[in-house]
């Protein structure tokens, strides 16, 4: 949870954790330590900063600021091909995409499309975007290195490193990467950072533990500092307001259910990473309020835990509601 407008981390946690005492304890630091590294659980991985994951349809998000920034897409594309492919997938160099279950079968907008979660318009998307507009915004946002952040943090990524733009491989990795899906990886820190992007209208803040240092010389306070401009106040606006639809209208409440601050505009984006297999998706949802005014910018993921709109946008939203309550 970040405060977008100063980048001041509200909360960062990781779970499963485990008992800091017992390692501290000379006494038991050995026998602890050596079992919490034997763990299958993981408990010494800080799955905030350095878990990587596969985003599934919050990366959608990524995708419409690389297409609306870099001007190839509007707020207004469509696209003729859409109705069909919605249907019978959409073929991409003898790759077919599907669509998930429930979109209907019609053309939309950037609105429409982030309000039903369309796997099929937002490949699209990404292939009119192209491979090196969607690393470069990504990119801006810290996507491709290490994060500049109080903790080491992994690296997040579009692509697989391959031979075309953007470290794409092919066209059928970019249409499958523009939903969330081939290579991408990336870190609940770095999606909380995507929300905090657009709520702060197009600018990213430095992210930071510290608020203030103190020394010899009196307390210094840590300010914000801006890491990018990576796209325009108006682009961002037209982000936020399908991310509000996405929480707020009938529709969009079907894939995002429990998101919603009651009282407050709420934006945000659920997603369901699939991961092949028979286990269950990781569920993920990232979003920001009050809309018109942000105070709070979140990133949720839950392992293994199904559809976005069914553990991770209420655990976003219990905790969106938490924090309005204690800061009035």
């Amino acid at each position: 949870m970040l405060d977008p407008a100063t980048g001041e981390v509200l909360a960062l946690a990781s779970t499963p954790t485990f008992d800091n005492g017992a390692v501290a304890d000379p006494a038991t630091a050995a026998k602890a330590f050596a079992a919490l590294r034997a763990d299958t659980k993981q408990p010494l991985l800080n799955r905030a900063t350095q878990g990587q994951y596969v985003p599934g349809s919050v990366f959608k998000i990524v995708t419409s600021i690389a297409g609306i920034g870099s001007g190839r897409i509007t707020a207004s594309t469509t696209f003729p091909e859409q109705p069909a492919a919605e249907k019978n997938g959409l073929v991409v160099a003898g790759f077919r995409v599907h669509e998930h279950a429930g979109v209907p079968s019609r053309s939309f907008d950037l609105a429409a499309a982030t309000e039903w979660s369309s796997n099929i318009w937002f490949a699209l998307a990404g292939l009119k975007t192209g491979g090196a507009e969607m690393a470069d915004f990504a990119g801006r946002m810290g996507f491709g290195h290490q994060l500049d952040f109080d903790l080491p943090t992994a690296i997040s990524q579009v692509s697989g490193g391959g031979p075309g733009p953007g470290g794409f491989t092919d066209e059928v990795e970019l249409a499958n990467a523009a939903y969330g899906q081939a290579k991408t990886l990336v870190t609940p820190l770095q999606m909380a950072l995507v929300a905090s992007t657009v709520a702060n209208g197009g600018i990213l803040i430095r992210p930071h533990l510290v608020t203030a240092t103190t020394g010899r010389g009196g307390t210094q306070a840590v300010d914000p500092r801006v890491s990018a401009h990576v796209i325009s106040p108006e682009d961002a606006a037209v982000i936020a307001t399908a991310m509000q639809r996405a929480v707020e209208s009938s529709i969009g409440r079907q894939f995002t259910t429990g998101a919603k601050v009651a009282g407050v505009p709420t934006a945000g984006k659920s997603g369901t990473a699939e991961l092949g297999g028979s286990g269950a998706p990781h569920s993920w949802f990232i979003g920001f309020a009050p809309v018109d005014h942000p105070r709070i910018a979140i990133a949720v993921i839950v392992e293994r835990g199904g559809r976005g709109g069914a553990r991770a946008a209420p655990l976003a939203g219990d905790l969106m509601t938490l924090f309005f309550q204690l800061n009035h």
